[in-house]
């Protein structure tokens, strides 16, 4: 017995003998109290009130019932009443929530927490469930799909749905491009499209009750490689132009072509890409790639213009709308009119001689790449006394 602070007990072992103690109630000898659940002694340990959460369905979508745990309780009972009074669902259960189907109508729940007899129950809390006739809501997704695979859509279920409806249309031209129908075991179908812009929706069906996806946008793109173009070059000569023409790159969308010269460079320093692990202070001839023409053709079949005299490496690239890429190339070689007429009158005279002689001797620059390429008369690459005497020999 507990009074004014003080515990009362009555102990039969104190002592061996059987006696009334008295202990303050903040004594550090209590560490607890019990009492054991005899058969002719209430509980007298309660739930907790669990707190109950109705979320009402349709008829079509089940109406679902949760709680809070609550502390104690050993399990829980469930009813559910009808507007007339019938009871209409009576569950025991150990968890914390319930669902169920249940017809139009307005109803009553309440819910009971027990634990060995002992109970505490929530009020009665009412709802409706109302009819609905409509398919539930549901999800779709698309894969898009290439010019090789198939536009893929798939979706969830749809809940009182008898057949699905996929409709897909060319987002460019506003036409539908495909519609297709599906019975309710189906999730899944697929088209194979051009490459494009499209929306597709997919609509759950039950008679004239329909519910609609949202709607999906997606792009079919080309994923098949390009065929590299057919080059045609007709070289000219330094002052006639030099035609290139290509035929059709297939699924192109666009050309770019690419013209490289190559040069003999004698001053390592002057290199467009110097060679890696070559010693720059020995007497050679490198080559050098220069790129002389780079120009995006859009559908343009054709390339004509003016090359000075040397050796030339053609490539047209092709590419389609996904970017996929094929190259065509072509060597070139445009002509030099005559070896040794350095000052462009069409004939070898003493002229040509003076115009060497003063280059060598550093008096006189060339004005233009393909003069190098006249004066080199034994083509070694050099430009030197050796060309000037095979000049004048030939002038001679």
């Amino acid at each position: 017995m507990r009074k004014n602070g003080t515990l009362y007990t009555i102990e039969g072992n104190v002592s061996n003998q059987v006696m009334r103690c008295e202990r303050q109630l903040d004594s550090v000898q209590i560490i607890g109290y019990g009492c054991p659940l005899y058969a002719d002694l209430e509980n007298q340990i309660v739930p907790e009130l669990p707190v109950m959460t109705v979320t009402p369905g349709m008829t079509n979508l089940a109406t679902s019932i949760s709680w809070t745990a609550s502390a104690h309780a050993q399990k829980y009972l469930l009813v559910i009443w009808d507007a007339d009074g019938n009871e209409v669902v009576r569950e025991e259960t150990t968890g914390v929530r319930f669902q169920k189907l249940l017809p139009d109508g307005d109803y009553t729940a309440q819910l009971t927490a027990e634990n060995s007899g002992t109970t505490v129950t929530t009020e009665k809390q009412a709802f409706t469930v109302t009819e609905n006739h409509n398919p539930l809501p549901f999800s779709a997704v698309v894969n898009a799909g290439t010019d090789e695979e198939p536009s893929t859509v798939s979706w969830t279920e749809s809940v009182g749905a008898l057949s699905y409806r996929v409709c897909f249309v060319n987002a460019d031209t506003g036409q539908t491009a495909e519609t297709l129908e599906t019975d309710n075991t189906v999730r899944t179908c697929e088209k194979q499209l051009e490459p494009g812009n499209y929306t597709v929706q997919v609509t759950a069906c039950s008679g004239s009750y329909e519910t609609a996806s949202p709607v999906l946008s997606f792009t079919v793109k080309y994923r098949r490689p390009v065929t590299a173009p057919v080059l045609e070059v007709n070289g000219g000569t330094y002052n006639t132009s030099t035609t290139i023409t290509w035929d059709d790159g297939e699924r192109a969308v666009g050309y770019r072509i690419r013209i490289i010269r190559e040069e003999f460079c004698y001053e390592f320093s002057h290199l467009v890409c110097p060679p890696v692990g070559v010693d720059s202070s020995l007497n050679l001839v490198y080559q050098n790639d220069i790129t002389i023409v780079e120009e995006d053709m859009g559908m343009q079949h054709s390339w004509s213009g003016v090359l000075t005299e040397g050796f030339y490496w053609v490539y047209v690239t092709v590419y389609n709308a996904a970017g996929d890429t094929a190259e065509a190339y072509h060597s070139l070689n445009v002509r030099v009119p005559l070896e040794g007429d350095l000052d462009d009158d069409g004939k070898l005279t003493q002229q040509d001689a003076v115009l060497l002689e003063q280059y060598l001797l550093g008096d006189l620059a060339f004005s233009r790449y393909g003069m190098t390429l006249r004066a080199d008369m034994d083509g070694d690459g050099r430009v030197n006394g050796f060309d000037l005497a095979l000049l004048r020999q030939k002038i001679v």
